[in-house]
Order: C-alpha cells, then sequence, then structure tokens
C-alpha cells in the first residue's frame, strides 16, 4: 500500500506540473506559425547566418505555405514584432512538447498503479476437484441433429 500512495503523489505532482504548464500555454499570446532566419552579406556576394539583428543584417521569415517552404523579406520596422511573435510560438511549441511528455508520464503512472492494484484470479476461481467434472460432450454429426 506505501508503493501506491507514493505513486498517486508523483501523479499528483505531475498533474499539478502539467495544470501550470497549460495555463501558461493559454496565456503566450499572439504567435507566428513561422521561424526568423538573420542573414548578413559576405564579401563574396554571399550571405551567413547571425544570431541578433544589426547593421547591415536582412531578416526573412519562413512558413509552410500548402507543403512548400517559403521566405519572405521582414522590414526593419516590423522586425521587432515579427521576433516577438515567432518567439512565443517557439515558446509554446516547447511548452507543449513537455505537456505532452508529462501526459505519457501520468498515463505510465496511472498504468503502474493498476498493476498493483489487480488482484489475482486464481484467488477467486474455484479450483478443479478431480472427478467432479460433467459429461464429455461429443461433436454432433449431420445424422445427430
Amino acid at each position: 500500500m506505501r508503493n501506491i500512495e507514493q505513486k498517486k503523489e508523483i501523479l499528483s505532482r505531475l498533474r499539478q506540473k502539467r495544470y501550470f504548464l497549460e495555463k501558461r500555454c493559454e496565456r503566450i499570446g499572439r504567435m507566428l506559425p513561422a521561424s526568423m532566419i538573420l542573414r548578413k552579406r559576405t564579401k563574396e556576394g554571399g550571405f551567413e547566418k547571425v544570431e541578433y539583428p544589426g547593421k547591415g543584417v536582412c531578416a526573412y521569415l519562413t512558413y509552410l505555405d500548402g507543403g512548400v517552404t517559403r521566405h519572405r523579406y521582414v522590414r526593419k520596422s516590423d522586425l521587432k514584432e515579427v521576433m516577438t511573435l515567432t518567439g512565443n510560438y517557439r515558446k509554446f511549441g516547447k511548452m507543449m512538447a513537455e505537456v505532452r511528455s508529462l501526459s505519457r508520464e501520468v498515463v505510465r503512472v496511472l498504468e503502474e498503479i493498476g498493476k498493483t492494484q489487480r488482484a489475482e484470479v486464481k484467488k477467486y476461481v474455484k479450483k478443479r476437484v478431480k472427478g467432479n467434472g460433467g459429461k464429455k460432450r461429443t461433436k454432433r454429426g449431420k445424422a445427430g441433429r
């Protein structure tokens, strides 16, 4: 019984953590289902990825449109807002992955509790007494019907 109580305590903590993550997901705000790519021109004429916006950096929005990946330029005036919206989407995705993981863990713990609470079938099944069986049934042919 002590093992069951420990599992119930674990289950309670998992559910609480999942609940608070779900609430955070609800409050995330507006999102843009895309990612940002920041590029800077190199001396050779190509582009290289950079981590933060600065002088000479171009921002591109990458998103899926009907199964096709699209890249669109983002104006500098819209850059802060777009970065916030795509950041919210990224955070939302990470939190939802954690919610899914916690849900799987909750199911696993519930199954463990169920296994420990199962009673053995043998305990409730009558033992067969030798010689107490009925007549053996024989298969009837078409003539016996």
